[in-house]
């Protein structure tokens, strides 16, 4: 008998939503017992979120797997694995390099190429949430900002009260802060001494410490204090819903005096753009190279990328050199535009193969559903026919609602929308069709972006090539299947290809 491993997971935000761990692990195990699997134990992830890798039960899992030659782990769905594609891909190589395929109770997985393919769609959807969800949170945080309300833990003056947004003054840190500024603006005391001024008075932080000089240059720096807020990242300053403790000009002479002093906070320093920082590797080592501009003796500056370490510090790589190999790459990885149509025809056939046995499931949870309200119907016929008591009925009822809710919600995820994903892979293969001309016109920001998205790892650059590079597996699922012989009509149509494995592709 096939040897089998539930895992589940769940975030403190699905829990809060009731999407519940326990019936996540009930389907698994009713999964399991289809399949005609010996369950051998369950791994659960409590309030962890899914693009975390470093999960204690799901690291137990690995281990556990690889010890006892385990031949299946089953989940509830592939975004409670990972919400990577990355991480779901390299947590997947792990496990069938140990001999141990995933299962899955609401999606079809399985080693075909149509299969993989397939699945490494699933995972990018998830990673797509999880991207999304990021993005609407800090447009939610930029939207609060924008409106007044402070995004951070309250600075030392206010507080934030239970059941309310608007931060309010606290007395006690209020009388400290107004007398932080008006020692500060006699040219008298540094902030040094004022901490020790305010500690000597009684005052204490927010945590009960004694002052420091960081925590009193914070103070004299905090525009809160003014009724303004500012947003750290941009240096974007607004007007706040809470009520300033100080007055404008104070806090101006406050800053002319730093200035005086030479405390006032420079801005940033202008940066030099080096478009392949963090996407080049030193080839001896593997640490990250930085890049820097050298001048010959007749004063032409240089551009070069050298490694990080001691030991290779007199490996330096030309930056022309580095931006050859990486337009060599570009070319290479290319999708080939004639087999547009013929890979996307493949998708759309995997697909709706995929659709043929959802329907088949619809079908059947329809009907699952069905019997158990007529069941719930008959049981209430038997409790008004005095059949059944009332504690009995309750009981009975209760275990049948319990039923249909689980039918219902593995009925939901049956239908899954693919109406609009088609026509988003067909723009994605022709921008990766057109790879090379995108990347010759694209700004800096635009080619840093391409190179993010197209490299799960840091490659290195040794005699004019670009080397030891790991695509994404979703692209490299794109550029193997358009490659091979299936597709492109040479050989055998039911070759296998190794997509869920991110191969470097060069």
């Amino acid at each position: 008998m096939k040897r089998a491993v539930v895992y589940a997971r769940v975030s403190s935000r699905e829990q809060a939503e009731g999407f519940s761990i326990e019936a996540q692990i009930k389907a698994c195990k009713k999964k399991a017992l289809e399949e005609g699997y010996s369950l051998l134990e369950v791994f659960k992830d409590e309030g962890c979120t899914g693009t975390n890798r470093n999960r204690p039960a799901l690291n137990e899992l690995l281990i556990y797997c690889k010890r006892y030659k385990v031949d299946y782990v089953v989940i509830h769905k592939i975004d409670r694995f990972a919400r990577s594609i990355v991480d779901h891909s390299a947590l997947r190589a792990i496990l069938l390099r140990d001999g141990t395929n995933l299962v899955s109770c609401s999606e079809q997985l399985g080693s075909s190429p149509h299969e993989i393919l397939i699945e490494n769609i699933l995972a990018s959807m998830a990673q797509y949430y999880t991207d999304n969800l990021k993005t609407e949170v800090q447009k939610g945080f930029q939207e609060r900002f924008e409106s007044g309300y402070h995004l951070t833990r309250p600075p030392y003056g206010y507080t934030v009260r239970k059941g309310e947004k608007i931060m309010t003054p606290v007395k006690e840190e209020v009388r400290a802060v107004k007398q932080v500024f008006s020692l500060y603006i006699t040219g008298l005391y540094s902030f040094r001494s004022l901490a020790k001024k305010l500690n000597e008075t009684g005052y204490t932080s927010k945590k009960g410490t004694p002052f420091t000089k960081p925590k009193v240059q914070k103070i004299l720096t905090d525009v809160s204090y003014i009724g303004k807020l500012e947003y750290m990242r941009s240096g974007k300053q607004v007007k706040g819903l809470h009520e300033p403790i100080i007055t404008e000009s104070l806090f101006l002479q406050a800053k002319n005096i730093m200035g005086s002093r030479g405390n006032v906070k420079k801005g940033p320093k202008g940066k030099f753009k080096f478009l392949y920082k963090q996407f080049l590797a030193c080839p001896i080592c593997g640490k990250k190279m930085y890049a820097a501009y050298s001048r010959s003796a007749n004063g032409t500056k240089h551009l070069y990328y050298t490694c990080g370490s001691r030991e290779h510090k007199s490996l330096n790589i030309r930056g022309k050199d580095v931006d050859k190999g990486f337009e060599k790459l570009i070319s290479k990885l290319r999708l080939l535009p004639e087999l547009k149509q013929v890979t996307l025809d493949y998708i759309k056939t995997a697909l709706k193969e995929s659709e043929k046995k959802k329907n088949i499931n619809i079908r059947k949870y329809e009907n699952i559903i069905k019997k158990l309200e007529d069941k719930k119907d008959e049981l209430y016929d038997d409790y008004k026919g005095n059949l059944l008591d009332e504690n009995q009925y309750k009981r009975r009822s209760a275990n049948i609602n319990n039923e249909i809710l689980e039918g219902k919600v593995r009925l939901n995820e049956q239908k899954v929308d693919y109406s609009n994903l088609l026509k988003e892979l067909e723009i994605f293969y022709t921008f990766g069709s057109h790879l090379d001309k995108y990347w010759e016109i694209a700004t800096f920001e635009q080619r840093r972006n391409i190179l993010s998205g197209m490299f799960v790892n840091i490659p290195t650059y040794k005699d004019g090539e670009i080397t030891n590079g790991e695509i994404s597996p979703l692209y490299n699922a794109f550029w193997t299947i358009s490659r091979s012989s299936g597709l492109s009509g040479r050989g055998d149509r039911t070759r296998t290809c190794d997509l869920c494995f991110p191969k470097a592709a060069f």
